[in-house]
């Protein structure tokens, strides 16, 4: 089943109907068929995929319900956005049903793989004949749920079952292997109790041995092997990973996502990748408003913001565009500067405080990217923005327009040309004039002009 949306209404902090939006792979793009969940903690990530998992009888609890006047319901679209699968509660009844014409053989709920991913190395279900049955305990699991619960979903014997058909083993330790080169596989071993093993060249250890990392990947990999074309949905997949781990999964996820309908929910800019977006990845931003009320945001006018987000393309500048520019997803106080020196001067002098106010990257890579820098943090429902335009007559104009289309913004202009002087190579006159001179040193006070006062009227829109 392809999903190209899902609603919530009613539900925790979803006080009004809000849409995930999710990707519909292509069979040929990487990161076509990816979704990413993205925002602050507490912004309402985790409650949106419970909402996701809700099956005809389980219990609405009106504790979950902002308003017990409202009805409250989930509903999914198919690929054509027309609704395949609703569930919703009447009011004053909190359990929920689908409406007539729908039934539980037409559901088709998406495979999750929860973020709490310990388990035991011992096995519970030892024999073979258990493992359909592992196999639907895992299609159940829940994202919330105890430590106890988790291990009674028993992956070991899962993994056990998986072992037994050649192919599939074969599949999870090449992925394994791909993500964790010095993970050699694992199997199943007996020793008072029958339990998993993991080898690692001519070493063999119990899994409870290795690190949470080892054990996270290897529960992901097991279930999407076992998960067969359902879309998967993973609850921070980055856990317990190193940087490496990260951006090997992340780019397997993307590989997996040409075919697959990927779902993650993600702290980690490494699992965010603009190339994937370009490709046809959505995002789904969640921000509270004023009423502690989740909205989600969706990158809605790509075409706007599509020559920005590909600018670290350009061999020139290797360093636009990169992991630090992907914190854009997880804050917000977030300020536009023009180039990197800009960015390198505010910062090595410790102009900008850092702690309140979030520079993005190593700057927007110049004046034609300014509008659709602003652009794209209006779709991502960014309240605090401001950019930082030099002097010029270009700059005047564009300053102009963006004051005009982003009041809720604030447009800063300097008095000069540059953040530093630049002068003609051949003659060594000056050519433009700035706050600092060629070698980066701040320059006297009294050459200073507008400097500290823009930076004030900056500080101070953050500080509002």
């Amino acid at each position: 089943m392809i999903y190209s949306k899902f609603s919530l209404n009613n539900f925790r902090c979803f006080k009004t109907q809000q849409f995930l939006i999710f990707a519909i792979p292509d069979g040929e793009k990487v990161g076509s068929g990816l979704t990413y969940i993205v925002g602050t903690n507490n912004s309402g990530k985790t409650s949106a995929l419970e909402a996701m998992q809700f099956k005809k009888g389980d219990l609405l609890n009106s504790a979950d319900q902002s308003n017990v006047t409202v009805m409250s319901s989930f509903d999914y679209y198919d690929e054509h956005d027309n609704v395949c699968r609703k569930l919703k509660n009447e009011i004053g009844h909190y359990l929920l049903n689908p409406p007539e014409g729908f039934t539980a053989e037409q559901d088709s709920l998406p495979y999750f793989i929860p973020s709490r991913r310990y388990w035991q190395t011992r096995m519970q279900h030892t024999g073979i004949e258990n493992y359909n049955w592992l196999v639907e305990q895992s299609h159940m699991s829940r994202l919330r749920i105890t430590p106890e619960y988790n291990n009674d979903l028993d992956v070991a014997g899962l993994l056990k079952g998986i072992e037994s058909d050649a192919a599939q083993y074969s599949e999870v330790i090449q992925i394994m292997h791909t993500i964790i080169p010095d993970f050699d596989g694992y199997a199943s071993a007996f020793n008072d109790y029958e339990y998993i093993e993991c080898k690692s060249g001519n070493d063999k250890y119990k899994s409870s041995y290795s690190g949470e990392g080892i054990a996270s990947l290897l529960r992901i990999i097991a279930n999407i092997v076992i998960a067969q074309d359902k879309p998967i949905v993973i609850d921070e997949p980055e856990l317990s990973l190193h940087p490496l781990a990260k951006r090997r999964l992340a780019e397997w996820l993307g590989e997996l996502s040409k075919t697959r309908q990927i779902i993650i929910a993600t702290h980690d800019p490494y699992f965010v990748s603009w190339d994937y977006i370009c490709n046809g990845a959505k995002v789904n931003r969640f921000v509270k408003d004023s009423n502690n009320s989740t909205v989600i945001h969706h990158l809605d006018n790509f075409e706007r913001y599509e020559s920005f987000i590909q600018a670290g393309h350009n061999w020139q500048k290797p360093q636009m565009m990169d992991l630090l520019s992907k914190e854009i997803f997880f804050c917000d106080n977030i300020l536009f500067l023009e180039g990197q020196q800009d960015v390198g001067l505010l910062r090595s002098r410790a102009l900008i405080d850092e702690h309140i106010i979030n520079i993005f990257d190593y700057g927007i890579g110049g004046i034609p990217f300014a509008e659709s820098s602003l652009a794209l943090a209006k779709d991502l429902g960014l309240k605090k923005v401001a950019i930082m335009l030099d002097d010029g007559e270009q700059e005047t104009a564009i300053a102009n327009t963006l004051r005009a289309a982003y009041q809720e913004y604030k447009i800063v202009q300097w008095n000069k040309e540059d953040i530093r002087d630049k002068k003609d190579e051949a003659s060594g006159q000056l050519v433009k004039e700035g706050y600092f001179d060629e070698h980066g040193r701040l320059k006297p006070e009294e050459q200073l002009d507008d400097f500290y006062e823009k930076l004030d009227q900056v500080k101070e829109y953050f500080n509002e």
